[in-house]
Protein backbone atom coordinates (compact mmCIF):
# COMPACT_ATOMS: atom_id res chain seq x y z
CA UNK A 1 0.00 0.00 0.00
CA UNK A 2 1.45 3.21 -1.10
CA UNK A 3 2.59 5.33 2.32
CA UNK A 4 1.36 8.88 2.28
CA UNK A 5 3.89 11.39 0.74
CA UNK A 6 3.06 14.39 2.50
CA UNK A 7 4.99 17.10 4.45
CA UNK A 8 4.92 16.49 7.72
CA UNK A 9 4.11 19.83 9.27
CA UNK A 10 1.31 21.13 11.05
CA UNK A 11 -1.85 22.70 9.60
CA UNK A 12 -4.59 24.47 10.83
CA UNK A 13 -7.58 23.59 8.97
CA UNK A 14 -11.36 24.84 9.52
CA UNK A 15 -14.01 22.20 10.09
CA UNK A 16 -16.68 21.45 7.48
CA UNK A 17 -19.46 19.17 6.93
CA UNK A 18 -19.90 19.35 3.14
CA UNK A 19 -16.91 20.07 0.64
CA UNK A 20 -17.04 23.22 -1.52
CA UNK A 21 -15.37 22.57 -4.79
CA UNK A 22 -12.41 24.48 -5.68
CA UNK A 23 -12.31 26.22 -2.25
CA UNK A 24 -10.04 25.95 0.15
CA UNK A 25 -10.33 26.66 4.03
CA UNK A 26 -7.40 29.22 5.15
CA UNK A 27 -5.85 29.71 8.86
CA UNK A 28 -7.60 31.89 10.70
CA UNK A 29 -11.21 31.79 8.45
CA UNK A 30 -13.24 30.12 11.37
CA UNK A 31 -12.79 30.16 14.93
CA UNK A 32 -13.36 25.95 14.93
CA UNK A 33 -9.67 24.66 14.52
CA UNK A 34 -8.40 21.31 13.89
CA UNK A 35 -4.46 21.15 14.68
CA UNK A 36 -2.88 17.72 12.84
CA UNK A 37 0.73 17.02 11.56
CA UNK A 38 -0.35 16.16 8.03
CA UNK A 39 -0.84 17.90 4.89
CA UNK A 40 -4.27 15.66 4.10
CA UNK A 41 -6.80 15.61 1.05
CA UNK A 42 -10.67 15.41 1.62
CA UNK A 43 -12.13 12.78 3.39
CA UNK A 44 -14.13 13.02 6.55
CA UNK A 45 -14.00 11.45 10.28
CA UNK A 46 -17.24 10.24 12.19
CA UNK A 47 -16.81 10.55 15.25
CA UNK A 48 -20.28 9.88 16.25
CA UNK A 49 -23.28 11.32 17.45
CA UNK A 50 -23.67 13.47 14.42
CA UNK A 51 -20.49 15.13 14.72
CA UNK A 52 -18.18 14.36 11.25
CA UNK A 53 -15.19 16.49 10.44
CA UNK A 54 -13.94 16.79 6.46
CA UNK A 55 -10.35 17.78 5.78
CA UNK A 56 -9.20 19.81 2.96
CA UNK A 57 -5.92 20.61 1.21
CA UNK A 58 -3.87 20.96 -2.36
CA UNK A 59 -2.79 17.85 -1.89
CA UNK A 60 -4.23 14.65 -4.02
CA UNK A 61 -3.92 11.48 -4.78
CA UNK A 62 -6.26 9.58 -7.02
CA UNK A 63 -7.00 6.12 -5.39
CA UNK A 64 -9.88 3.92 -5.20
CA UNK A 65 -9.29 1.77 -2.22
CA UNK A 66 -9.37 2.96 1.66
CA UNK A 67 -8.78 0.73 3.82
CA UNK A 68 -11.08 1.85 6.99
CA UNK A 69 -11.05 1.91 11.36
CA UNK A 70 -13.79 1.85 13.10
CA UNK A 71 -13.50 6.22 13.29
CA UNK A 72 -13.13 6.64 9.56
CA UNK A 73 -15.89 6.61 6.94
CA UNK A 74 -16.08 6.48 3.59
CA UNK A 75 -16.97 10.17 1.75
CA UNK A 76 -19.42 10.74 -0.84
CA UNK A 77 -21.99 8.10 -0.18
CA UNK A 78 -24.84 8.47 -1.69
CA UNK A 79 -28.70 8.13 0.05
CA UNK A 80 -27.42 9.25 3.81
CA UNK A 81 -26.98 12.96 4.96
CA UNK A 82 -24.22 11.51 7.17
CA UNK A 83 -21.97 8.73 6.05
CA UNK A 84 -21.75 5.41 7.53
CA UNK A 85 -19.20 3.70 9.96
CA UNK A 86 -17.55 0.90 9.06
CA UNK A 87 -16.36 -2.20 10.56
CA UNK A 88 -12.37 -2.49 11.65
CA UNK A 89 -10.30 -2.25 9.28
CA UNK A 90 -12.08 -3.72 6.36
CA UNK A 91 -11.40 -3.08 2.61
CA UNK A 92 -13.92 -1.44 0.70
CA UNK A 93 -14.11 -0.21 -2.68
CA UNK A 94 -16.03 2.54 -3.81
CA UNK A 95 -16.47 4.94 -6.02
CA UNK A 96 -14.42 8.12 -5.22
CA UNK A 97 -15.65 11.22 -6.50
CA UNK A 98 -12.65 13.62 -4.83
CA UNK A 99 -8.98 12.65 -4.21
CA UNK A 100 -8.39 11.56 -1.25
CA UNK A 101 -5.45 9.66 0.93
CA UNK A 102 -4.98 5.93 1.77
CA UNK A 103 -5.51 6.26 5.53
CA UNK A 104 -4.91 3.02 7.97
CA UNK A 105 -5.37 2.11 11.17
CA UNK A 106 -1.96 3.61 12.28
CA UNK A 107 -3.09 6.78 11.83
CA UNK A 108 -5.30 7.03 14.71
CA UNK A 109 -1.87 7.13 16.47
CA UNK A 110 -2.08 10.74 15.03
CA UNK A 111 -5.32 12.08 16.10
CA UNK A 112 -4.35 11.65 19.97
CA UNK A 113 -4.28 15.94 19.45
CA UNK A 114 -7.55 16.00 17.85
CA UNK A 115 -9.88 18.45 18.98
CA UNK A 116 -13.67 19.05 17.35
CA UNK A 117 -15.01 22.42 18.07
CA UNK A 118 -18.25 22.59 15.88
CA UNK A 119 -20.61 20.88 13.72
CA UNK A 120 -22.16 22.95 11.02
CA UNK A 121 -25.94 22.91 9.54
CA UNK A 122 -26.84 19.62 7.59
CA UNK A 123 -27.07 20.61 3.86
CA UNK A 124 -30.81 20.92 2.06
CA UNK A 125 -31.12 19.38 -0.86
CA UNK A 126 -33.80 20.89 -3.22
CA UNK A 127 -33.33 18.08 -6.60
CA UNK A 128 -29.78 18.40 -7.93
CA UNK A 129 -28.93 21.76 -6.12
CA UNK A 130 -27.78 21.41 -2.68
CA UNK A 131 -27.50 24.61 -0.21
CA UNK A 132 -24.76 24.16 2.54
CA UNK A 133 -26.58 26.03 4.52
CA UNK A 134 -30.14 24.65 5.36
CA UNK A 135 -31.71 28.11 5.38
CA UNK A 136 -34.25 29.77 2.70
CA UNK A 137 -34.27 33.62 2.91
CA UNK A 138 -38.38 34.43 2.24
CA UNK A 139 -39.12 36.16 -0.52
CA UNK A 140 -40.21 39.84 0.62
CA UNK A 141 -42.05 42.42 -1.47
CA UNK A 142 -42.20 45.09 -2.42
CA UNK A 143 -38.81 45.32 -3.00
CA UNK A 144 -37.50 44.31 0.31
CA UNK A 145 -35.21 40.92 -1.24
CA UNK A 146 -33.49 41.83 -4.44
CA UNK A 147 -30.70 40.88 -5.92
CA UNK A 148 -28.44 42.48 -2.99
CA UNK A 149 -30.15 40.79 -0.17
CA UNK A 150 -30.58 37.35 -2.29
CA UNK A 151 -26.77 37.06 -3.63
CA UNK A 152 -25.73 37.99 -0.02
CA UNK A 153 -27.80 34.82 1.60
CA UNK A 154 -26.50 32.39 -1.31
CA UNK A 155 -22.91 33.71 -0.89
CA UNK A 156 -23.54 32.55 2.85
CA UNK A 157 -24.27 29.00 1.53
CA UNK A 158 -28.34 29.30 1.39
CA UNK A 159 -30.79 29.99 -0.74
CA UNK A 160 -31.26 34.06 -1.38
CA UNK A 161 -35.12 34.90 -2.73
CA UNK A 162 -35.57 37.83 -4.79
CA UNK A 163 -39.31 38.86 -4.99
CA UNK A 164 -41.22 39.34 -7.69
CA UNK A 165 -44.28 40.96 -6.48
CA UNK A 166 -44.37 44.36 -8.00
CA UNK A 167 -40.61 44.47 -8.85
CA UNK A 168 -40.83 46.63 -11.52
CA UNK A 169 -42.56 49.30 -9.08
CA UNK A 170 -39.55 51.61 -9.56
CA UNK A 171 -39.19 51.21 -13.59
CA UNK A 172 -39.75 54.74 -14.73
CA UNK A 173 -42.44 53.59 -16.95
CA UNK A 174 -44.50 51.21 -14.55
CA UNK A 175 -47.86 53.27 -14.70
CA UNK A 176 -47.80 53.09 -19.01
CA UNK A 177 -46.77 49.44 -19.10
CA UNK A 178 -46.67 48.18 -15.81
CA UNK A 179 -46.54 44.32 -17.28
CA UNK A 180 -43.00 45.11 -19.61
CA UNK A 181 -42.29 47.08 -16.68
CA UNK A 182 -42.59 44.41 -14.21
CA UNK A 183 -40.82 41.83 -16.44
CA UNK A 184 -37.88 43.97 -17.21
CA UNK A 185 -37.13 44.55 -13.59
CA UNK A 186 -37.49 40.83 -12.62
CA UNK A 187 -34.84 39.99 -15.17
CA UNK A 188 -32.68 42.60 -14.56
CA UNK A 189 -32.55 41.51 -10.49
CA UNK A 190 -31.86 38.14 -11.41
CA UNK A 191 -28.98 39.21 -13.70
CA UNK A 192 -27.83 41.28 -10.84
CA UNK A 193 -27.90 38.34 -8.39
CA UNK A 194 -25.92 36.27 -11.22
CA UNK A 195 -23.04 38.84 -11.32
CA UNK A 196 -22.78 38.96 -7.22
CA UNK A 197 -22.52 35.23 -6.36
CA UNK A 198 -22.33 31.65 -7.53
CA UNK A 199 -24.79 30.38 -5.21
CA UNK A 200 -28.41 29.41 -5.50
CA UNK A 201 -30.78 31.68 -6.10
CA UNK A 202 -34.83 31.92 -6.52
CA UNK A 203 -37.77 33.88 -6.70
CA UNK A 204 -40.74 34.15 -5.09
CA UNK A 205 -43.93 34.65 -7.28
CA UNK A 206 -47.01 34.98 -5.65
CA UNK A 207 -50.16 33.16 -7.13
CA UNK A 208 -52.45 36.23 -7.07
CA UNK A 209 -50.31 38.43 -9.42
CA UNK A 210 -51.76 39.23 -13.06
CA UNK A 211 -48.78 38.93 -14.07
CA UNK A 212 -47.93 35.58 -12.62
CA UNK A 213 -47.80 33.32 -15.53
CA UNK A 214 -45.50 35.74 -17.23
CA UNK A 215 -43.44 36.18 -14.43
CA UNK A 216 -43.17 32.32 -14.14
CA UNK A 217 -41.90 32.10 -17.59
CA UNK A 218 -39.40 35.07 -17.52
CA UNK A 219 -37.80 33.46 -14.23
CA UNK A 220 -37.31 30.41 -16.32
CA UNK A 221 -35.70 31.75 -19.52
CA UNK A 222 -33.29 33.75 -16.84
CA UNK A 223 -32.19 30.13 -15.78
CA UNK A 224 -33.28 30.99 -11.75
CA UNK A 225 -32.99 28.44 -10.18
CA UNK A 226 -35.80 28.01 -7.86
CA UNK A 227 -39.28 29.96 -8.10
CA UNK A 228 -41.07 29.42 -4.81
CA UNK A 229 -45.06 30.53 -5.32
CA UNK A 230 -48.09 30.90 -2.96
CA UNK A 231 -50.70 33.45 -2.03
CA UNK A 232 -52.88 30.74 -3.70
CA UNK A 233 -52.17 27.28 -5.27
CA UNK A 234 -49.56 27.23 -7.83
CA UNK A 235 -51.59 24.77 -9.49
CA UNK A 236 -50.24 25.11 -13.28
CA UNK A 237 -46.94 26.04 -12.55
CA UNK A 238 -45.17 23.01 -14.37
CA UNK A 239 -46.97 24.02 -17.64
CA UNK A 240 -44.84 26.92 -18.05
CA UNK A 241 -41.73 24.80 -17.70
CA UNK A 242 -42.82 22.16 -20.02
CA UNK A 243 -44.29 24.78 -22.84
CA UNK A 244 -40.27 26.97 -22.54
CA UNK A 245 -38.63 23.84 -22.74
CA UNK A 246 -40.52 22.69 -26.11
CA UNK A 247 -41.06 26.18 -27.25
CA UNK A 248 -37.19 27.18 -26.62
CA UNK A 249 -35.90 22.70 -27.58
CA UNK A 250 -34.24 22.54 -24.30
CA UNK A 251 -33.98 21.79 -21.00
CA UNK A 252 -34.36 24.32 -18.29
CA UNK A 253 -33.62 23.60 -14.78
CA UNK A 254 -35.29 25.58 -12.65
CA UNK A 255 -37.02 23.95 -9.26
CA UNK A 256 -40.73 24.56 -8.83
CA UNK A 257 -41.31 24.57 -4.99
CA UNK A 258 -45.12 26.04 -4.34
CA UNK A 259 -45.96 27.59 -0.74
CA UNK A 260 -48.20 25.59 1.33
CA UNK A 261 -50.13 25.88 4.60
CA UNK A 262 -51.74 22.53 5.21
CA UNK A 263 -51.14 18.51 4.50
CA UNK A 264 -53.97 19.02 2.23
CA UNK A 265 -52.38 21.64 -0.05
CA UNK A 266 -49.78 19.63 -0.48
CA UNK A 267 -51.74 16.72 -1.51
CA UNK A 268 -53.83 18.63 -4.33
CA UNK A 269 -50.80 20.24 -5.71
CA UNK A 270 -48.82 17.16 -6.10
CA UNK A 271 -51.73 14.76 -7.56
CA UNK A 272 -52.35 17.88 -10.05
CA UNK A 273 -48.98 18.75 -10.89
CA UNK A 274 -48.40 14.45 -11.28
CA UNK A 275 -51.87 13.79 -13.06
CA UNK A 276 -51.56 16.81 -15.67
CA UNK A 277 -47.77 17.24 -16.00
CA UNK A 278 -46.01 14.39 -14.71
CA UNK A 279 -43.98 16.63 -12.53
CA UNK A 280 -43.65 16.06 -8.54
CA UNK A 281 -43.23 18.96 -6.98
CA UNK A 282 -39.06 19.60 -5.94
CA UNK A 283 -40.03 20.87 -2.66
CA UNK A 284 -43.02 22.56 -0.43
CA UNK A 285 -42.67 25.09 2.04
CA UNK A 286 -44.63 24.91 4.63
CA UNK A 287 -45.60 28.60 5.96
CA UNK A 288 -47.30 28.05 9.43
CA UNK A 289 -49.36 31.19 10.97
CA UNK A 290 -46.73 33.00 13.12
CA UNK A 291 -45.23 34.20 8.86
CA UNK A 292 -45.04 37.69 8.38
CA UNK A 293 -47.16 38.97 5.18
CA UNK A 294 -49.76 37.43 3.45
CA UNK A 295 -50.99 34.22 5.60
CA UNK A 296 -52.77 31.09 4.51
CA UNK A 297 -54.91 31.05 7.19
CA UNK A 298 -58.11 32.54 7.93
CA UNK A 299 -58.27 35.06 10.97
CA UNK A 300 -59.89 32.53 13.67
CA UNK A 301 -57.17 30.36 12.66
CA UNK A 302 -54.20 32.11 13.14
CA UNK A 303 -53.97 32.16 17.10
CA UNK A 304 -55.33 28.13 17.47
CA UNK A 305 -52.92 25.97 18.69
CA UNK A 306 -54.69 23.48 16.16
CA UNK A 307 -52.68 25.00 12.96
CA UNK A 308 -49.17 25.90 14.58
CA UNK A 309 -45.88 24.67 12.33
CA UNK A 310 -45.31 22.28 15.38
CA UNK A 311 -48.91 20.60 14.49
CA UNK A 312 -48.55 20.95 10.54
CA UNK A 313 -44.76 19.95 10.03
CA UNK A 314 -45.79 16.73 10.72
CA UNK A 315 -48.84 16.27 8.98
CA UNK A 316 -47.46 17.72 5.62
CA UNK A 317 -43.87 15.14 6.19
CA UNK A 318 -46.53 12.44 6.39
CA UNK A 319 -48.65 13.40 3.74
CA UNK A 320 -45.20 13.99 1.37
CA UNK A 321 -43.84 10.61 2.40
CA UNK A 322 -46.45 8.24 -0.55
CA UNK A 323 -45.27 10.28 -3.16
CA UNK A 324 -41.26 10.03 -1.82
CA UNK A 325 -41.83 6.47 -1.74
CA UNK A 326 -43.78 6.02 -5.01
CA UNK A 327 -41.65 7.91 -7.50
CA UNK A 328 -38.47 7.02 -5.44
CA UNK A 329 -36.86 10.57 -4.32
CA UNK A 330 -37.00 13.30 -1.37
CA UNK A 331 -39.61 15.92 -1.55
CA UNK A 332 -37.91 18.27 1.31
CA UNK A 333 -39.82 20.12 3.60
CA UNK A 334 -39.33 23.75 4.02
CA UNK A 335 -40.45 25.05 7.37
CA UNK A 336 -41.25 28.59 7.71
CA UNK A 337 -43.19 31.26 10.53
CA UNK A 338 -41.75 32.29 13.50
CA UNK A 339 -38.89 30.55 12.73
CA UNK A 340 -35.94 32.62 14.28
CA UNK A 341 -32.89 31.01 16.16
CA UNK A 342 -30.89 28.36 16.09
CA UNK A 343 -32.59 26.38 18.36
CA UNK A 344 -35.49 26.67 16.03
CA UNK A 345 -33.75 25.27 13.43
CA UNK A 346 -32.75 22.21 15.11
CA UNK A 347 -35.84 21.45 16.23
CA UNK A 348 -37.54 21.48 13.22
CA UNK A 349 -35.08 19.53 11.42
CA UNK A 350 -35.62 16.66 14.04
CA UNK A 351 -39.19 17.19 13.28
CA UNK A 352 -39.25 16.27 9.59
CA UNK A 353 -38.18 19.48 7.89
CA UNK A 354 -35.19 19.47 5.88
CA UNK A 355 -34.24 23.38 5.40
CA UNK A 356 -36.05 26.47 6.99
CA UNK A 357 -37.07 29.85 5.55
CA UNK A 358 -36.79 32.36 7.76
CA UNK A 359 -37.71 36.41 6.51
CA UNK A 360 -37.96 38.76 9.77
CA UNK A 361 -33.94 38.05 10.44
CA UNK A 362 -32.89 38.76 7.10
CA UNK A 363 -34.81 42.31 7.10
CA UNK A 364 -32.25 43.18 9.55
CA UNK A 365 -29.36 42.66 7.72
CA UNK A 366 -27.01 45.56 5.80
CA UNK A 367 -27.70 43.86 2.19
CA UNK A 368 -31.04 43.82 2.92
CA UNK A 369 -32.88 46.22 -0.02
CA UNK A 370 -35.17 48.24 1.66
CA UNK A 371 -34.18 51.66 3.12
CA UNK A 372 -32.40 51.87 6.56
CA UNK A 373 -36.26 53.54 7.69
CA UNK A 374 -37.87 50.48 7.15
CA UNK A 375 -35.16 48.08 8.93
CA UNK A 376 -35.30 51.08 12.02
CA UNK A 377 -39.20 49.87 12.48
CA UNK A 378 -38.61 46.52 13.03
CA UNK A 379 -35.80 47.48 16.03
CA UNK A 380 -38.39 49.47 17.00
CA UNK A 381 -41.42 47.57 17.12
CA UNK A 382 -42.44 45.91 20.88
CA UNK A 383 -43.76 42.49 20.50
CA UNK A 384 -47.24 43.78 20.87
CA UNK A 385 -46.60 45.62 17.62
CA UNK A 386 -47.12 42.79 15.80
CA UNK A 387 -50.85 42.88 14.25
CA UNK A 388 -53.11 41.18 11.68
CA UNK A 389 -54.51 43.03 9.00
CA UNK A 390 -56.83 42.76 6.03
CA UNK A 391 -55.24 43.08 2.74
CA UNK A 392 -56.56 44.32 -0.07
CA UNK A 393 -54.79 40.81 -2.18
CA UNK A 394 -58.20 39.21 -0.10
CA UNK A 395 -55.60 37.40 2.66
CA UNK A 396 -54.93 37.90 6.24
CA UNK A 397 -51.60 39.96 6.22
CA UNK A 398 -49.46 40.46 9.81
CA UNK A 399 -47.81 43.85 9.96
CA UNK A 400 -46.35 46.30 12.49
CA UNK A 401 -48.89 48.62 13.66
CA UNK A 402 -48.51 51.99 12.95
CA UNK A 403 -51.10 55.48 11.81
CA UNK A 404 -51.37 54.48 8.58
CA UNK A 405 -53.02 50.82 9.85
CA UNK A 406 -55.00 52.97 12.05
CA UNK A 407 -56.41 55.32 9.88
CA UNK A 408 -56.89 52.67 7.24
CA UNK A 409 -59.02 50.44 10.33
CA UNK A 410 -61.06 54.12 10.95
CA UNK A 411 -61.88 54.60 7.32
CA UNK A 412 -59.21 57.71 6.94
CA UNK A 413 -57.63 56.70 3.94
CA UNK A 414 -58.20 58.00 1.24
CA UNK A 415 -59.69 56.48 -2.10
CA UNK A 416 -57.20 56.19 -4.74
CA UNK A 417 -57.42 55.41 -8.77
CA UNK A 418 -55.78 51.61 -10.07
CA UNK A 419 -53.62 52.12 -12.48
CA UNK A 420 -51.14 49.38 -11.86
CA UNK A 421 -53.83 45.96 -11.89
CA UNK A 422 -51.09 43.85 -9.96
CA UNK A 423 -53.30 41.40 -7.99
CA UNK A 424 -56.20 39.22 -9.44
CA UNK A 425 -57.87 39.78 -5.96
CA UNK A 426 -57.45 43.62 -5.08
CA UNK A 427 -61.21 44.92 -4.95
CA UNK A 428 -60.55 48.73 -6.06
CA UNK A 429 -64.15 49.94 -4.93
CA UNK A 430 -63.93 48.19 -1.58
CA UNK A 431 -59.72 48.15 -1.13
CA UNK A 432 -59.16 51.36 0.65
CA UNK A 433 -55.50 51.52 -0.58
CA UNK A 434 -53.29 50.34 -2.79
CA UNK A 435 -51.06 47.52 -1.82
CA UNK A 436 -48.58 48.76 -4.28
CA UNK A 437 -48.41 52.27 -3.56
CA UNK A 438 -48.14 51.49 0.51
CA UNK A 439 -45.40 48.51 0.31
CA UNK A 440 -43.27 50.48 -1.96
CA UNK A 441 -43.74 53.88 0.52
CA UNK A 442 -42.80 51.37 3.32
CA UNK A 443 -39.75 50.20 1.41
CA UNK A 444 -38.61 53.51 0.60
CA UNK A 445 -39.18 54.30 4.75
CA UNK A 446 -42.18 56.78 4.29
CA UNK A 447 -43.72 54.59 6.66
CA UNK A 448 -46.52 57.43 7.33
CA UNK A 449 -47.61 56.79 3.88
CA UNK A 450 -47.27 52.93 4.28
CA UNK A 451 -46.94 49.57 6.64
CA UNK A 452 -44.04 47.01 6.94
CA UNK A 453 -45.34 43.42 6.83
CA UNK A 454 -43.07 41.34 9.63
CA UNK A 455 -43.27 37.91 11.87
CA UNK A 456 -44.70 37.36 14.65
CA UNK A 457 -41.15 37.90 16.05
CA UNK A 458 -40.50 41.12 15.35
CA UNK A 459 -40.51 42.05 19.39
CA UNK A 460 -37.71 40.20 19.30
CA UNK A 461 -35.21 41.90 16.87
CA UNK A 462 -32.41 44.68 18.28
CA UNK A 463 -30.04 45.31 15.94
CA UNK A 464 -29.17 45.40 12.14
CA UNK A 465 -26.25 42.76 11.22
CA UNK A 466 -24.41 41.29 8.23
CA UNK A 467 -25.91 38.16 6.47
CA UNK A 468 -22.97 36.83 7.30
CA UNK A 469 -22.59 37.50 11.06
CA UNK A 470 -26.36 36.55 11.04
CA UNK A 471 -26.03 32.88 9.52
CA UNK A 472 -22.58 32.41 11.70
CA UNK A 473 -24.72 32.96 15.24
CA UNK A 474 -27.43 31.14 13.63
CA UNK A 475 -24.86 28.33 13.67
CA UNK A 476 -23.73 28.36 16.73
CA UNK A 477 -26.72 28.27 18.35
CA UNK A 478 -27.67 24.98 16.26
CA UNK A 479 -24.19 23.53 17.21
CA UNK A 480 -25.25 24.10 20.77
CA UNK A 481 -28.00 22.29 20.88
CA UNK A 482 -26.48 19.36 19.27
CA UNK A 483 -23.60 19.24 21.76
CA UNK A 484 -26.75 19.51 24.37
Amino acid sequence: MPALNVPLFSLVLSVCFQRIPGQRISAGASPSKIFLPFCLSCFKIDLGEGEVIQFFSEESADVERIVQHPFLSLPGTSGSRYPPLLRPDAAVTRDIHFPCWIVTSNFLSELTRLEVFSMPFPALRVGCLEAKTPIVQGGMGVGISLSGLASAVANEGGIGVIAAAMIGMTQPDVAQNPLEANLRALKEEIQKARQKTNGIVGVNIMVALTTFAQMVRTAIENRIDIIFSGAGLPLDMPKYLRELCEEKKEEFKTKLVPIISSARAATVIAKKWLSHFDYLPDAFVLEGPKAGGHLGFKPEEIENPAFSLDVLLPQVVDAVKPFEDKYGRAVPIIAAGGVYTGEDIHRYLQMGASGVQMGTRFVVTHECDADDGFKQAFINAKAEDATIINSPVGMPGRAIYNDFIRQAREGLTKPFKCIFHCVKTCNQEKTPYCIARVLLNAMHGRLEHGFAFCGANVGRVDSILSVHELIRSLEKEYDAVVKG
